[in-house]
């Protein structure tokens, strides 16, 4: 049965990398199916990260994911971690590339956490940040690494800001959409996740109006517009999350206009 799985997983992962669905193949072997899936799905993500630079923790929650995985599986079937790195290339050369470019960039990658756009570091930091989404599966997790993510754009928007310049029209986009995403996601979770996670949203929600506001009184007369489409949709935003204090002391809330 070792045996069997082994070549099959093989067999499977040289398929995937032509792009044939996992669950297609399956079909295929279904007795084997929940043993083959957690391995493919995982060759497929690893396989799809890209090489450069990568951030320590991601590294660190890559290497996790790789031993849950393992873990996860039945213990029937004797099939280890070792002879998952032995006996397919594609995962083993794959994380041994991760590992060595994560010893010989450690630095660099620590300081690349407070880089802004323009800075050859934050790419770095924007890799990071994939890797760390594609290895996260659950929905609540999801919402937490956008929420994560949009807080970042707006402290990059807020810090890279300078008055009378045009801003960064990208990063703003960016900084909504990363909002907007916890927002969607945050619809699927469940009556005792959901809460949390929009009050965070909330929070999040007001520093980016605020700064928008803030952005508006010094910026180039030829970005006004788009600021101003940008405080609508965070207005827009709150008023789908909903406000939380009758009446609301925030001077930016849309509830005191």
């Amino acid at each position: 049965m070792k045996d069997k799985i082994e070549e099959i997983l093989d067999k499977l992962l040289k398929r995937t990398q032509k792009g044939e669905d996992i669950e297609s193949l399956l079909k295929e072997y279904p007795q084997l199916a929940d043993e083959l899936r957690p391995l493919l799905k995982l060759a497929v993500e690893i396989e799809d990260i890209p090489k450069p630079e990568l951030d320590a923790d991601a590294i660190s929650i890559l290497v996790a994911k790789v031993r849950q995985t393992m873990r996860s599986r039945k213990p029937s079937v004797g099939f280890s971690l070792k002879n998952l790195f032995t006996l397919h290339p594609i995962i083993s050369r794959t994380v041994t590339a991760i590992v060595l470019v994560f010893v010989l960039a450690l630095t660099t990658v620590f300081m690349s956490a407070n880089s802004l756009p323009g800075n050859p570091l934050y790419q770095i930091k924007r890799i990071s940040e994939k890797i760390h989404y594609a290895i996260t599966f659950n929905d609540e997790g999801k919402a937490e690494l956008h929420l994560i993510f949009a807080n970042r754009r707006t402290h990059e928007f807020e810090s890279s800001f300078k008055i009378g310049e045009k801003i960064d029209r990208k990063l703003l986009m960016k900084m909504l959409e990363e909002t907007a995403s916890a927002v969607d996601i945050s619809q699927n979770l469940s009556a005792d996740h959901a809460p949390l996670i929009r009050q965070k949203i909330a929070l999040c929600n007001k520093k980016q109006l605020a700064v928008l506001e803030n952005t508006k009184q010094y910026a180039c007369q030829c970005d006004i517009d788009i600021i101003q489409t940008a405080i609508k949709k965070c207005r827009e935003l709150h008023a789908c999350l909903g406000c939380e204090q009758t009446p609301c002391n925030d001077p930016y809330c849309p509830c005191n206009e």
